[in-house]
């Protein structure tokens, strides 16, 4: 299992007048977000009833990069000034963080403490006087020295926990294979594009197939199957004519290039398993996709055929797979991380203190008081025949999980998981819930039981036939043609006298 590095703790300090700049920046930052390279923490993801003060100096004390997010309103904040930045520059000092300003809007700075340090925007012109503020904001030139320091510094401690020699052997076996011909030196962007193709599913900081039944069909094939292929696509393209039609190419392709897209993707499997992809790697693509927005072209040939390969992988793969949805068998609707409103398909909704939607601590919270009634919070749209998956965690409480195709009449489908690992599938013929008729429900050891803990649960219905999966695992099906459409929501139900409070995150919907 190759090691994964820890993301570099970024900490915005700021005042609360220029939290829609703030925003703006992030957004410029997630790239990184997504390449697991930094993680970051603000004070809006302080949780409804922790102490503010003892979470802001928890995370300015472990923060490797402290952004000072400067405008008259930081200047003029008492604890922006004299706390914060103060305690940010004493770490800078020691050397146990790095701080960058930030300068949003203009006002006087020039005997402020940090002027001795190196700014953003670079030329210390303030975001809101560009004419372009999305230039200014990706004016990241200062960001990646202390990035690189921390990624490589991450990088030294995972060799020294794990030994060079495995990383000499990654490094060895990926140049033999490129300058043999048989992978891109770009590894990273060749996987990336694996994944993207449903060949391939990310894992923290490694790749892993997605279908089990397609991976051990590879492990049985033989790995001289490469050069008879690469043999035969060179005599291919050797007797093809100058004015042979792209239609007869892509067809030699076609009947040609299986083998081969079934030969690299066992190179894939090898290399996973002797190293799996570096931290390196991951800083240098990082480091490209900064320096420059070109796209490469070096590779397109793999990538096309890898691309007409998806299919065959589907019809190898059984459809009662966890990911059998995922693999071109439906269109993707939407996915929603449920971390913010203005960017969600689901929006705040209360009834004073009984129950609530609302986004907090960078997630989706349903609460419900009262015993035994379900709260829902519906997503914007209808939906007949889809797959849905979204990550949960019961804060307080008992149960959550999805409603859906329901209506205005009180017709629906729930789907709930309890933390007591108990599930339950219901079926609501009205809006008096005394009516209601289960159709499934047991005891799932897949269900990670207690509060706090995060469960992954998905749908599948396709006409009457639903299926239910908790944390990749399938653990009931029901047959029930009742209800052929209406909404999706997520929802929060006390069993016991309790009141609930669940939290969702990374929702995602594909239309069947």
């Amino acid at each position: 299992m190759s090691a994964q590095p820890t993301p570099i703790e970024v900490f915005y300090s700021y005042a609360s007048e220029d939290e829609a700049l703030r925003y703006e920046l992030e957004k410029h930052l997630s790239l990184l977000h997504r390449q697991g390279l930094i993680s970051s923490w603000h004070h809006r993801q302080i949780v409804a009833g922790t102490e503010r003060l003892k979470e802001v100096d928890k995370y300015l004390e472990t923060a490797s990069i402290i952004l000072l997010l400067i405008s008259s309103d930081f200047l003029a904040s008492d604890y922006c000034y004299s706390i914060e930045m103060q305690r940010a520059l004493e770490r800078h000092r020691l050397g146990k963080a790095h701080v960058i300003p930030v300068f949003l809007r203009t006002t006087d700075w020039e005997n402020a403490p940090f002027t001795h340090l190196q700014g953003l925007p670079s030329n210390g012109k303030a975001v809101t006087t560009w004419d372009d503020r999305d230039l200014a904001f990706t004016d990241f030139s200062p960001l990646v020295p202390p990035i690189l320091i921390f990624a490589l510094a991450s990088c030294l401690i995972i060799a020294l926990q794990t030994g060079w020699l495995a990383c000499l052997r990654h490094y060895l076996l990926r140049w033999l294979l490129w300058l043999n011909g048989s992978i891109p030196w770009n590894y990273v962007q060749f996987l990336d594009y694996a994944a993207k193709r449903l060949l391939l599913r990310k894992a923290g900081g490694g790749y892993i197939f997605m279908h089990r039944l397609l991976l051990d069909y590879l492990a049985s094939l033989d790995i001289s199957l490469l050069e008879k292929e690469r043999s035969a696509l060179s005599t291919a393209r050797e007797n093809t004519p100058p004015n042979l039609s792209q239609a007869s190419v892509v067809t030699q392709r076609k009947n040609a290039g299986h083998k081969g897209v079934i030969v690299f993707i066992e190179i894939i499997l090898l290399l996973a398993l002797t190293c799996g992809v570096s931290l390196f790697g991951q800083v240098q693509q990082h480091a490209s996709d900064i320096a420059s927005t070109a796209t490469t072209n070096a590779y397109a040939n793999a990538y096309a055929t890898a691309d007409s390969a998806t299919a065959t992988a589907t019809a190898i793969v059984a459809h009662n797979s966890y990911f059998s949805f995922l693999s071109r068998m439906g269109t993707p609707a939407f996915i929603d991380p449920l971390s913010q409103e203005n960017s969600s398909r689901w929006s705040s909704y209360s009834t004073g203190s009984t129950r609530a939607c609302q986004f907090t601590g960078g997630a989706y919270h349903v609460s419900q008081q009262t015993n035994k009634y379900v709260m829902g919070c519906n997503a914007t749209g209808t939906f007949s025949n889809f797959a849905f998956e979204v990550q949960l965690a019961i804060t307080r409480g008992d149960c959550g999980g999805m409603a859906f195709r329901s209506d205005s009449k009180g017709h629906l489908y729930v789907f709930r998981i309890c933390q007591n690992g108990t599930y339950s599938v219901i079926k609501c013929v009205s809006n008096n819930g005394s009516d209601a008729e289960t159709l499934a429900g047991s005891n799932s050891p897949a269900i990670h039981t207690g509060l706090g803990q995060q469960n992954k649960i998905a749908i599948e219905a396709s006409g009457g036939t639903i299926t239910f999966y908790v944390n990749e695992q399938q653990i009931d099906q029901v047959q029930d043609s009742s209800y052929v459409s209406g909404s999706l929501g997520l929802i929060a139900y006390p069993e016991s006298n309790t009141p609930t409070d669940v939290a969702y995150s990374n929702a995602k919907l594909w239309t069947l």
